[in-house]
């Protein structure tokens, strides 16, 4: 489908001749004109004329084909009046076709607003409705906005038919009280796409739309209306400045927020018009300062206009605002281009927050519910299918080298169908969201659990098993990231054995990045490549030869499934650090000394968002008193 008007078009069937075959033209106004000609197949040059046909009736009928030629189809239609809406696969001026008999082709004429149906100030997530005509019936093929200057506000179509589009209003900036409503048709998508970041998880992947058009040639309805700015905080507004879109960031957010993203541009690429809208709503896994948070968003936007169809390439940049080193500046642009008229929003919402005994927070992602489990720990319920539900657990910074260790109610994994997985995230280099590995344990509903580990984000293909009975190493095994082996009862009357606990060690604790799994009982592990066995009461699942060596542990999310009613539940009865050497918190350039080159170096790095000094995922002023504190008191291991 296009949106560029055109006087007229091509289309190309398949081989026909020799035989007969009809066409079709819908009766969608006088002023549209179908002629087919013959030629050679694959040919794009016109033979014959065999027929005209016209849109003020359907018309068909039959027509015979020189042995081996093709039927071309051209469409022409007055450039003013006519935007296409063509089926089939595009190409430069001869658009093969999907079909050789009965060819059935549709064109739609540039929408007209009648009527725009709402009665005094419109707010943020009012219903409004569009009446009109030749408006295309699918809700994904529309944009609809308001459009004050150069800034639009977006307009989300929930239905529509030929002659009425109904649809809720977005976010609407400080400032604009009067704007005129917009419908514009193009070529939609709808549904999910890579985001290109782990930590970045799809909300609702069937609300994400994308949209582009060769240019935005909307119609507007007759009256401008009156507008009352949206009043919620955690909202964001870019506009267009200077050709680029551009926004401030003013917050950090905690993990598993949640980022509803609005991009709406008009511009020029490569001298050609282009116009796109993209709406999304994220979940962001790490929370993040504002810095790291633009930057993931960045990744996301890019990745989201790349896989509309067709593309569209366009730049976002983060960086640190001049005016605060704790707010991020967020700047869309066009590659060889500008950006004349457009908007960028992000709206967050916040996800519920439980403590645990140690302060460590607790926060639900996806479907997931958190319920306090008293006198002590959390309770995280799952009700889907999918383990892209559970919580995160950050501990509470710590001076030494940080892993995790969670404290678990007994919980029992071998039920069919029951998945339990523990991702770690932490600091590997100047990246404090990394992924760093992952195991999983799922029911085989015969009192056994197949056992998962994958370190490939920190570059380990493959995955030690080490066997323990309490402290005691009993064996190792080696195996390709994957499916590593199943853990069982000892024998058939034997009970199953429960897990009480799940860390990330720290890596002064351990060679290699190592989860590590305690259960109540002696379990038996059974390896995948052998078929040996060893006998133990844990399991420390390990990354062999990482290309990344890790710092320290921010945060472990843990993840549920099951088709069982009652839901899956797990209580976490606390988290705990886990301390390795002692080492000088304010040695900021790792000298072994302590003088005034660590307080420029860390200034340094302050100023451009790279000095999370206190360990909570963010860089602001609290981490610049934290660290001066450090230098002036000069604690143990200084």
């Amino acid at each position: 489908m296009t949106s560029t008007p055109v006087d007229h078009d091509w289309y190309r069937t398949p081989v026909i001749g020799p035989g007969t075959v009809s066409f079709q033209l819908d009766p969608f106004s006088t002023s549209i004109q179908l002629e087919i000609y013959e030629a050679p197949a694959g040919a794009c040059t016109p033979m014959n004329l065999l027929a005209t046909l016209n849109g003020a009736g359907a018309a068909s009928l039959p027509l015979t084909f020189t042995p081996s030629y093709t039927a071309l189809l051209k469409f022409s239609v007055p450039s003013a009046n006519i935007t296409s809406c063509m089926e089939g696969n595009m190409c430069a001026n001869c658009h093969p076709s999907s079909g050789n008999a009965n060819y059935h082709a549709k064109m739609t004429f540039k929408p007209t607003i009648t009527f725009f149906g709402f009665s005094g100030n419109i707010h943020t997530g009012d219903l409004v409705d569009f009446t009109g005509q030749n408006f295309c019936i699918s809700t994904t093929d529309f944009v609809a906005f308001f459009q004050s200057g150069d800034y639009f506000i977006p307009i989300d179509i929930e239905s529509a038919t030929s002659t009425h589009l109904v649809g809720r209003v977005g976010p609407i900036p400080p400032g604009i009280t009067q704007a005129q409503p917009m419908v514009a048709v193009g070529s939609g998508q709808q549904g999910a796409f890579d985001t290109l970041n782990p930590s970045l998880v799809l909300v609702n992947p069937d609300t994400t739309r994308r949209w582009t058009g060769a240019a935005l040639t909307p119609s507007a309805a007759p009256d401008v209306v009156t507008l009352t700015p949206s009043s919620q905080s955690g909202q964001y507004f870019g506009a267009v400045e200077n050709g680029v879109l551009s926004m401030v960031l003013r917050q950090s957010w905690i993990s598993n927020s949640t980022l509803s993203t609005w991009v709406m541009i008009r511009g020029i690429q490569q001298g050609n018009p282009v116009a796109a809208a993209l709406k999304t709503t994220v979940q962001i896994r790490n929370g993040g300062n504002a810095l790291a948070v633009a930057g993931d968003m960045c990744v996301a936007i890019k990745a989201a206009f790349s896989s509309q169809n067709p593309p569209l390439n366009v730049k976002c940049t983060p960086s640190v605002s001049l005016d605060d080193p704790d707010h991020a500046v967020v700047t869309i642009s066009l590659p060889g281009g500008i950006i004349e008229a457009g908007s960028f929003t992000f709206s967050t919402s916040l996800p519920p927050v439980a403590a645990l005994p140690s302060s460590a927070r607790v926060t639900p992602f996806g479907i997931a519910t958190l319920t306090p489990n008293q006198p002590a720990g959390v309770q995280v319920s799952n009700i889907s299918l999918s383990d892209l539900d559970g919580a995160s657990i950050t501990g509470q910074p710590s001076q030494a080298d940080g892993g995790l260790l969670l404290s678990l109610s007994p919980v029992t994994l071998d039920p069919a169908q029951r998945r339990f997985s523990l991702n770690a995230w932490g600091q590997i280099g100047p990246n404090p969201h990394a992924r760093l590995g992952m195991a999983s344990f799922a029911g085989t509903g015969a009192g056994g659990m197949v056992v998962t580990g994958d370190f490939r984000d920190i570059g380990a293909l493959t995955v030690q098993v080490d066997v323990l009975q309490n402290k005691s190493l009993v064996g190792t095994f080696v195996r390709p990231f994957g499916s590593l082996g199943v853990l069982s009862r000892l024998g058939p009357s034997g009970p199953a054995p429960r897990l009480i606990s799940g860390a990330m060690l720290p890596p002064a604790e351990t060679i290699e990045p190592t989860l590590s799994f305690v259960f109540d009982g002696q379990f038996r592990f059974t390896e995948d490549g052998t078929g040996d066995t060893l006998v133990g009461t844990s399991l420390r699942i390990s990354a062999l030869s990482p290309l990344t060596p890790f710092q320290t542990v921010r945060q472990l999310d843990l993840g549920l499934s099951s088709p069982m009613a009652p839901p899956f539940s797990v209580v976490i009865l606390d988290a705990q650090r886990l301390g390795g050497t002692l080492t000088c918190p304010c040695d900021w350039n790792s000298s072994a000394s302590l003088n005034s080159q660590d307080f420029f170096d860390f200034l340094v790095d302050f100023f451009v968002g790279d000095a999370d000094y206190n360990h909570d995922g963010f860089t602001n002023s609290q981490d610049f008193f934290d660290f001066l504190s450090c230098f002036f008191t000069i604690p143990e291991g200084c």
